[in-house]
């Protein structure tokens, strides 16, 4: 009897240990698949998010990005010992999060370039100095060497600056109609990150919103990986690099801090924005008639001149030749 005891509790044991194994296995399985397909929802959202922003071309390697861009950072890399750069990195690391470039390794890159640029167009002013000279080594041809050079170090920040000025003018121009279409869906119940999102899923994109588009989704991709909203927010604001944007990414977070009304909030930095593009566009056209004092002085006023004068300066001169004639 109490073999047959024993040996049913031994089974009965053995039983219960491979069901808690089994158990314990198949949760652990179903743990890893869980993770495993929470990372790959993750990624999959981040190439979503990544081929929306830069295109159905955005993976696509130019001619620039193949040999230009490697070519410069070799560059740029060899002789950045020799070269003061002090605050110069920052600054372009700042220009080029303000002209929507996303990857902190265009900052060599760019550097590079510029290097590039000093070499060819100072190397080329100073050729065709020397071959005009006929010397190689003169004065002449240094200093027209030396403004070439200047003129190859200022000209990839002129276009970064120019690149950053019409991004920014692009983005200003976009948001009080955002701000206009985000009041209207906060009042209607929306949150804010369902207004922004709603309004980026209907809303046509033009050439004109595309900055402030790929601005707000680069925000939602934030908020949707993990980021706090303030965070987000003082993110957005300073990869823009514009006052207006800044001022109403304040405004929201201190309306978010003090439990104050969003849709109110909005509304008030909605009639702010519209009254500033109103001035702006007065000033504007207040300096119209400044700006065209230049163009009358220089291309109107001969003509006017050589039509009033020229006339009476050829009468002029046939009666000095009469007299004249006369005289001899």
């Amino acid at each position: 009897m109490w073999i047959g005891l024993l040996a049913g509790l031994s089974v009965f044991l053995l039983a219960y240990g491979a069901l808690i194994t089994w158990g314990m296995m198949r949760q652990q399985h179903q743990q890893v698949a869980e993770r495993v397909a929470t990372l790959s929802t993750v990624e999959a959202k981040k190439r979503r998010l990544q081929q929306h922003m830069l295109g159905p071309n955005g993976f696509q390697a130019s001619f620039t990005e193949r040999v230009i861009l490697p070519v410069a950072v070799a560059l740029f890399k060899r002789i950045k010992v020799y070269i003061p750069l002090g605050g110069q990195m920052d600054w372009v690391q700042e220009h080029l999060t303000y002209a929507g470039y996303k990857k902190s390794s265009l900052v060599p890159a760019f550097l590079g370039i510029q290097c590039l640029s000093v070499l060819v167009i100072g190397g080329s002013f100073y050729l065709q100095a020397a071959l005009l000279g006929k010397t190689l080594i003169s004065l002449p041809a240094l200093f027209f060497g030396s403004i070439g050079a200047v003129f190859g170090y200022l000209l990839p920040m002129m276009v970064l600056n120019a690149k950053v000025g019409a991004r920014q003018g692009l983005i200003q121009k976009s948001l009080p109609d955002f701000l206009e279409l985000l009041v209207i869906c906060v009042e209607a119940g929306l949150s804010m990150d369902g207004a922004i999102l709603k309004i980026i899923q209907h809303q046509t994109p033009t050439p004109n919103t595309l900055p402030w588009r790929e601005e707000l989704m680069r925000y939602l991709g934030d908020i949707e990986f993990g980021m706090n909203r303030k965070q987000a927010m003082l993110l957005l604001g300073e990869r823009t690099g514009v006052e207006d944007v800044k001022t109403f990414v304040n405004a929201l977070i201190m309306a978010y801090e003090m439990g104050a009304s969003v849709a109110q909030t909005l509304r008030v930095q909605c009639d702010t924005l519209r009254n500033k593009r109103l001035q702006r566009a007065e000033e504007k056209a207040q300096k119209i008639p400044v700006k065209m004092v230049p163009p009358i002085y220089i291309f109107l006023f001969p003509a006017i001149f050589v039509s009033i004068f020229g006339p009476l300066g050829m009468i002029l001169i046939q009666n000095i030749g009469g007299l004249i004639g006369k005289g001899l």
